[in-house]
């Protein structure tokens, strides 16, 4: 949250080309935690866009999606198989 408030201060005060710092503290995050979230931050950024989408469950299916991408790098993928035949 603090991360968040700090990115929208910058945003509504229009603060560009300055160097500025932020300290995150707590003990109930770890570095791990921490990727996660500043991961999340760029969204808003529009350098990084989360999808979520069906793909057929056959033979190069990913590398179409792929290349419907363009030259945009995958950096997760998370992968869920459903068979709609079976019970």
């Amino acid at each position: 949250m603090a991360l968040a408030g700090f990115k929208k201060y910058v945003q509504q005060h229009d603060i560009k080309g300055k160097r500025l710092a932020h300290i995150l503290t707590g003990a109930n995050i770890n570095f791990h935690g921490l990727r996660y979230v500043s991961e999340r931050c760029e969204l808003g950024e529009q350098r990084e866009a989360l999808f979520a989408v069906t793909i057929l469950e056959q033979q190069e299916s990913f590398l179409r999606f792929y290349q419907v991408l363009g030259k945009r790098s995958v950096t997760e993928f998370n992968y869920r198989y459903s068979d709609i035949n079976s019970e």
